[in-house]
Parts: structure tokens; C-alpha cells; sequence
């Protein structure tokens, strides 16, 4: 029964976690947001890439999502984008905007070039509402 039980919270957990490995699909975008369209494979189908998907804060009380990838891909990616559009990842067509994370061979990590969606932190703010989620 403990077993069980454990096993249901950690499940509990990972699902409502905010990070994480997941298959993203991918658009080129105009860096500003203007324009966009996805990316599809040589066969039709939309162009997805595998990644680590995470949130970034940007002060005051605020955060991006972004999707890190290796840099290999990343440049895949970029090359098959018409001239002044960048790779942006997505997961539905109705999201917000997500960035690419590009890992160098190095260990080095960087936004790519894009624009991004701001989201508010309800965690991060000190006046009397306090989302139950932070708790």
C-alpha cells in the first residue's frame, strides 16, 4: 500500500511539474513576433525536435518558457527557415511564444534570437494575494 502510495504522489508530482523532456513541434518565426509559419519535413508533416522544456524568470514577477536543444540542432533547424525568421518551439498552435535554449558543445547555454511570451509569477508577488498553487 506505501509502494502504491508513493508511487501516485511522485506521479502527482511529475505531472504538474513545469519542467521537463518533451517533443515540441517548431515554426520560423520573424524575431519580433510579425509573421510565422511551421515548419514542416520533406513528407508534409510538421517538423517537431526533443528537448528539455523549462521556465525562466524575468524580473519583477515575471517568466518565459523556453525549450533547450543542442546547438546542432538548433542550426538544422534555423537553416531550413527562410531568410530573417528564427526556429521558435511550440506545443499548440494557441500557446504562448516559446524560445529555443541552444546548449553548446561546451555546456554553454543561450536564448536563441525570438520572441517570447511574458507570463506573470503568482508565486513571486509580496502583497495579500497569494495563489494557492505556491503553496
Amino acid at each position: 500500500m506505501l509502494k502504491h502510495l508513493i508511487t501516485v504522489s511522485l506521479l502527482l508530482i511529475a505531472s504538474t511539474s513545469q519542467a521537463g523532456w518533451v517533443s515540441m513541434y517548431v515554426y520560423c518565426a520573424k524575431p519580433d513576433g510579425s509573421d510565422w509559419n511551421w515548419l514542416k519535413q520533406p513528407n508534409g508533416e510538421y517538423a517537431t525536435v526533443f528537448g528539455y522544456m523549462d521556465r525562466q524568470s524575468k524580473p519583477p514577477h515575471q517568466y518565459f518558457h523556453y525549450h533547450r536543444i543542442k546547438k546542432y540542432e538548433y542550426d538544422l533547424l534555423k537553416s531550413q527557415c527562410k531568410a530573417g525568421y528564427v526556429p521558435q518551439p511550440a506545443k499548440t498552435n494557441g500557446d504562448g511564444w516559446y524560445v529555443f535554449q541552444v546548449e553548446n558543445l561546451n555546456g554553454n547555454k543561450s536564448f536563441a534570437e525570438g520572441y517570447r511570451t511574458l507570463y506573470r509569477d503568482p508565486c513571486s508577488i509580496t502583497d495579500h494575494y497569494r495563489d494557492p498553487r505556491c503553496d
